[in-house]
């Protein structure tokens, strides 16, 4: 798969500098939907893409640029599923799964995440 890449450019219009941040509100991978909620925190969403799935969710955040009155800042986030883990029998399990999902699910999004950025000034 090819790395997929979404910027998002983060503008400060107000007096103070701002510190950014982000929260997980929810996810969906191949129609399984985990959010935030009586079950799961956004950091347990968090571990869940870092750690239970073939690909690598990254999400990088600068506001060293975000002075007050004209800064700028951005979230980079980035998807990466490399073609061989170096686990076949994983590699199988994940292949087959992406391919049965796409089989069913015609255009529809494989993956799906909902996020809250936090701009704070102080």
């Amino acid at each position: 798969m090819e790395t997929y890449e979404q910027n998002i450019t983060v503008y400060n219009k107000g007096e103070s500098k701002a510190t950014l941040d982000y929260e997980f509100e929810s996810i969906e991978i191949l129609g399984e939907k985990f959010e935030i909620g009586e079950n799961f925190t956004s950091e347990d969403l968090e571990n869940k893409i870092k750690n239970d799935y073939p690909f690598k969710i990254n999400i990088v955040k600068d506001d060293s640029n975000l002075v007050g009155e004209n800064g700028e800042g951005y979230f980079r986030i980035t998807v990466e599923w490399p073609f061989e883990s170096g686990n076949d029998s994983l590699d199988t399990y994940w292949g087959n799964k992406a391919y049965e999902y796409y089989s069913l699910n015609p255009g529809k999004e494989s993956l799906h995440i909902e996020m809250m950025l936090i701009a704070v000034q102080g």
